[in-house]
């Protein structure tokens, strides 16, 4: 058996959630754990219908949260949209920044390709021109 190390702030997490699901009040050891746990209705051997019961709660619980922070969000006064321009060519002498910093996106940014001639001459030479 591997050793572990867990903080106390852990453990007692567990066991205030283990005694809060089974009502409890007993002061809980690490090695009394597995047991409790094993006791709790729909957590060991429980039935397939136990599981979809707590799996349909917790998704009913997401899109509660899910709810709420779209209502925040779109109460937030301090939401400010990025309205400058979403698709760029790179410029070969110049710095380019795009102000998005704090600023919802509506759309993904765009940066074309380098525009860009290759020439070949009689000589079987190849050049390439940039920028």
């Amino acid at each position: 058996m591997s050793k572990y190390s867990i903080d106390k702030s852990t453990l007692d997490a567990i066991a205030d959630a283990i005694l809060a699901k089974t009502g409890g009040t007993a002061l809980l050891s690490p090695l009394d754990m597995p047991d409790w746990i094993a006791s709790i209705s729909g957590s060991s051997g429980g039935s397939g219908e136990d599981l979809d019961a707590v799996i349909a709660e917790q998704e009913e619980l997401i899109d509660a949260i899910r709810a709420e922070l779209a209502k925040k969000v779109l109460a937030s006064e301090e939401v400010s949209y990025y309205d400058g321009e979403y698709a760029i060519t790179p410029k070969a002498d110049e710095e380019q920044i795009l102000p998005t910093q704090g600023k919802m996106m509506t759309e993904n940014i765009v940066i074309r390709a380098i525009p860009y001639s290759v020439i070949a001459n009689d000589s079987g030479m190849t050049a390439v021109i940039g920028g």
